[in-house]
């Protein structure tokens, strides 16, 4: 009787863990589109661009911990985030985001006339970090970074909410132009 009580709880113990982790992954899941539908909007409302040129990694959010844990402290104390951990753009469907890989950019970086003629044919290319959102998924932030040639472009950290279906941006952060 003893190893049957045993089998029941570790029978419960088990279907409650798979709940914690399929609710984990639906998370995961919304935020992730979530995560499309706001570059999507960037791209469209805020940049009003048909298209733009991305990295094809998102940098770690972690690089930035300390500036996170300074903008939860001072300006988001009503707002716990959470980091997002997406690794690569291309393996979601964006419009009209064209993706660079890493061995692209590097070989333009190495050889001046390649760098002269992307920027001219491009105008340049969108750097974003891998975003944090807040537990109701109203609000995103992220760092994000423009290259526009080589000593060209801009970066700030940004903080926006969700109203009705689009982003509107509350703060920037740590702002920085070249």
């Amino acid at each position: 009787m003893k190893n049957f009580k045993f089998i029941i709880i570790l029978f419960i113990a088990f279907l409650f863990s798979c709940n914690i982790a399929d609710n984990d992954k639906k998370l995961y899941n919304e935020r992730t589109a979530e995560f499309v539908n706001f570059i999507n909007f960037y791209r469209s409302d805020i940049l009003k661009k048909e298209q733009i040129i991305s990295t094809e990694h998102l940098l770690k959010s972690r690089q930035y911990d300390d500036i996170w844990q300074i903008i939860n402290l001072d300006s988001l104390k009503t707002i716990k985030l959470t980091n997002l951990d997406i690794e690569k753009l291309s393996e979601y469907n964006f419009k009209n985001i064209e993706i660079i890989t890493e061995k692209e950019l590097e070989r333009i970086s190495y050889n001046l006339e390649l760098q002269k003629k992307f920027f001219k044919e491009n105008s340049g290319y969108f750097t974003f970090s891998q975003p944090y959102f807040s537990e109701d998924n109203q609000y995103i932030l992220l760092y994000i970074s423009y290259t526009c040639g080589n000593r060209c472009g801009n970066s700030s950290i940004q903080l926006f909410k969700k109203e009705k279906k689009s982003w509107v941006l509350i703060q920037n952060y740590a702002e920085g132009i070249s």
